[in-house]
């Protein structure tokens, strides 16, 4: 036994030299846990809880702070500025963050898992209304006159008649048992670990700036960097509970663009062995994901093009593990998959980037389900798709495989600033034969039907109140006020 208590101080000391003029309230603290468990076992577990008890009772650079704080990495967009904004950029010694405070991992909301604590009804404030999907609205056009890849879109001609196309979804397919109440989860940012990893900072002693006079310090956010060649950054918010993985440009060789061909895009198969791969090397959480999938929505347009040499096929592909949650998939509320996203260069076998590894902890409130099947049938046969008054095409799509699921959301609080994160039960409806319907201009393999009956107001009114288009009038390839200097002449 007295080994193993030695063993366990010295880790202890390491961590916060000052613990050691506590050692004879430490042993005390040793002798009072055998007394409440004469049978106890000196194993890890006991290791684990001797090492909490120390350092939460004698550590003098314990971090206490509580306070919740707003965050700009709350806002859905700032997602994509990275460690731009971040208030402390740090570069320590991974040691410190896998200190042996709790065996190996500081419990807190960054610990892994799913966690879900049980809500007031109704607590989130209203749920705001979901409306139709427009942000991705495809075109339809012919193919000769636009071609798509990639996430870019290249068009060979300035001058081309938009196409408004109406869909009309139907499908045969039995709607889950439905209930009077549903199930909305909250994802929870708190400063739980911020407060922890400042405790650990503050230890280490600069003669620049002394860290431990900064007062109920927390950590909003940190980045390492690896320096080595072809190194990644990973960039941790704290707060918002995201952690992002991209390239350490600095370490990586300059690209010179070469256009892949279509005998450049890897496999299915070994898109998803190197993601997997990545993602075992740097043990990232994966227990609440589903197998990866590779997005290859482009090849459609591949395949349709009429001169594959102006397609742009695209360097990255994706390779998406889609969260689930209590055993249910999770959509974005326009109908892409959610979840880890890695990003992998076909030409050099090798992950780029990693988005959408975040923390899972969720608070679950009750708010009125709708329990009226014909009127979310007859928001399904819209599909969440805009409706014309006067459309260019009609297109006939087929739901089927009608399942449940979450639907994630961005809510804006006017009362605090923020934005917060819910997940909604929904109605998940996959299109039939997608790829087909695809070339017709419809971007959405899932169509995405909240539950929570206060949302579905806003898509009942799209059949109700068509959009009109005002009269196009195609430009001529020399405009009238193409004819006319924009600025008069001189002399």
């Amino acid at each position: 036994m007295e080994k193993n208590i030695q063993h366990i101080l010295q880790e202890l000391y390491a961590i916060d030299p000052g613990l050691k003029k506590h050692e004879i309230e430490i042993a005390q603290v040793i002798e009072a846990m055998t007394r409440q468990k004469p049978d106890t076992k000196y194993d890890e577990n006991f290791a684990k809880e001797l090492r909490m008890r120390v350092l939460e009772k004698f550590s003098t650079q314990h971090a206490v702070a509580k306070k919740e704080t707003y965050s700009w990495f709350r806002s859905p967009w700032v997602h994509t500025l990275g460690g731009a904004i971040a208030t402390l950029a740090i570069a320590v010694p991974v040691v410190y963050f896998s200190s042996p405070l709790s065996g190996g991992v500081i419990e807190n909301s960054f610990s892994g898992g799913t966690r879900i604590a049980r809500a007031e009804a109704n607590a989130f404030g209203p749920l705001q209304p979901v409306s139709v999907n427009t942000q991705h609205e495809g075109r339809g056009g012919d193919a000769q006159t636009m071609e798509f890849g990639g996430g870019v879109e290249k068009m060979s001609s300035l001058l081309y008649e938009p196409v408004y196309t109406n869909y009309n979804f139907s499908f045969e397919s039995t709607i889950p048992s439905l209930s009077e109440t549903v199930e909305v989860l909250k994802r929870e940012s708190n400063n739980d670990a911020g407060s922890q990893y400042a405790g650990v900072l503050q230890r280490i002693k600069m003669g620049l700036f002394d860290l431990g006079k900064v007062n109920n310090a927390y950590v909003q956010s940190f980045t390492l960097a690896e320096d080595r060649d072809r190194g990644y950054v990973v960039t941790v918010d704290m707060v918002g509970g995201y952690v992002s993985i991209f390239e350490n440009y600095s370490k990586w060789p300059v690209r010179t663009f070469q256009q892949p061909t279509i005998s450049d895009v890897l496999e299915d198969e070994e898109l998803i062995s190197i993601a997997d791969s990545f993602l075992a090397e740097y043990g990232i959480d994966m227990r609440a994901h589903a197998p990866g999938t590779v997005d290859s929505r482009w090849r459609v347009g591949y395949e349709t093009a009429t001169d594959k040499s102006l397609f742009y096929i695209p360097n990255v592909q994706t390779v998406v593990y889609q969260l689930v949650i209590n055993g249910k998939p999770v959509y974005e509320e326009y109908g892409e998959p959610m979840g880890i996203r890695v990003n992998v260069h076909s030409q050099e076998k090798r992950v780029t980037s990693v988005d959408g590894i975040m923390t899972k902890t969720f608070s679950a409130s009750s708010y009125v389900g709708e329990t009226d099947e014909n009127r979310l049938r007859a928001i399904l046969s819209k599909g969440r798709m805009p409706v014309y008054a006067e459309p260019t095409k009609t297109v006939d799509v087929v739901l089927e495989n009608v399942s449940e699921g979450y639907m994630r959301r961005w809510q804006f609080d006017e009362a605090t600033g923020t934005s917060n994160e819910i997940f909604v039960p929904a109605l998940i409806a996959r299109v039939q034969d997608f790829e087909s319907v695809q070339k017709e201009g419809l971007w959405q393999e899932t169509v995405v039907i909240p539950l929570a009956r206060e949302m579905l107001a806003e898509l009942e009114k799209q059949s109700e109140e068509p959009i009109t288009i005002m009269p196009y009038e195609p430009m001529s390839e020399e405009a009238e006020y193409m004819k006319e200097p924009a600025i008069e002449p001189r002399g």
